[in-house]
């Protein structure tokens, strides 16, 4: 063995190794004196918020996102297989070129372009007397996968217990009403403009309303994010109606399936950009994207 040579390899080695732990070691120091993110700085953001009436309990995060744009498609629904998954094989079928609906006595399903899918029930028979936020969480979940959506692609987002009325007899069904939300992800990142949405009672599953996306490839270099109190002070100024309570703020894709004939064209796939997603306590979401 030419032990010159392999010692001229370590030193090298060597050399690198330490080179790459100095410019660490400088970014880390950048990082301690950077003022925006000083506990001072957070604070501060903090008090914007109060003052205008934007409650946020959660953690301020003040790392740098790194997150590439995506090309995010749609993912179409097979409706022949799923009626026959919900109601067997005794159901109506009325279809043209972009609308597609199974119905039975008391179960309405329709896909609008293969994409976008609504569901009713009549059903008012308490098939789940005990019905908890929990249970509720699962029934939505085990709904979706009837449907072909496979619970490790969606997140909740948002539950609430409501008051239903249901729209053939008026019946109040509270307690024990939920809204439900859900969103697609890629298991890292949700996708924004996907959505499931559900009203789950005592009953099941009485209405469902979805759009799945899912993503396919990245589409551009990596984009850096505002740090979450810059991107907190941005959305301040966009509130019309400041009375809110943040309950979340996640780094999310933000694509609008209703642009550029995305959903009513031939075209299945759209790039999606990386953007601050604000979750607010009444249900309502807001994006920052750059």
């Amino acid at each position: 063995m030419d032990w010159s040579k392999a010692k001229n390899i370590l030193i090298i080695g060597f050399l690198i190794t330490n080179l790459l732990l100095f410019a660490l070691w400088i970014r880390e120091g950048e990082r301690t004196i950077d003022p925006d993110v000083s506990e001072e700085y957070v604070a501060a953001v903090k008090e914007q918020l109060k003052e205008n009436h934007i409650r946020f309990t959660g953690e301020m995060d003040t790392d740098r996102k790194l997150v590439a744009p995506v090309v995010v498609q749609f993912v179409e629904l097979n409706g022949p297989t799923i009626a026959y998954t919900l109601f067997g094989k005794e159901y109506a079928v009325t279809t043209d070129p972009y609308f597609e609906k199974y119905e039975t006595e008391s179960e309405t399903l329709t896909f609008n372009f293969g994409k976008e899918f609504f569901y009713t029930s009549r059903a008012v028979e308490e098939t789940y007397p005990d019905l908890d936020e929990s249970q509720a969480n699962e029934i939505a979940l085990a709904f979706l996968g009837k449907m072909g959506i496979e619970r490790d692609k969606v997140i909740r987002t948002y539950m609430e217990e409501v008051e239903y009325r249901e729209p053939h007899t008026g019946y109040h069904l509270k307690p024990s009403s939920y809204q439900v939300k859900f969103l697609s992800t890629d298991g890292e990142n949700m996708i924004g403009g996907s959505f499931f949405d559900l009203s789950i009672t005592r009953a099941g599953v009485v209405f469902a309303h979805g759009l799945a996306l899912e993503v396919v490839r990245a589409s551009g270099e990596t984009l850096l994010l505002p740090r979450m109190p810059d991107a907190m002070l941005i959305l301040i100024g966009s509130q019309d109606d400041p009375y809110k309570q943040i309950i979340s703020a996640e780094v999310a894709y933000n694509f609008d399936p209703y642009k550029n004939d995305y959903f009513f064209g031939d075209v299945i796939e759209g790039e999606a950009l990386p953007a601050w997603r604000f979750q607010f306590s009444d249900g309502s979401v807001e994006y920052l994207d750059l």
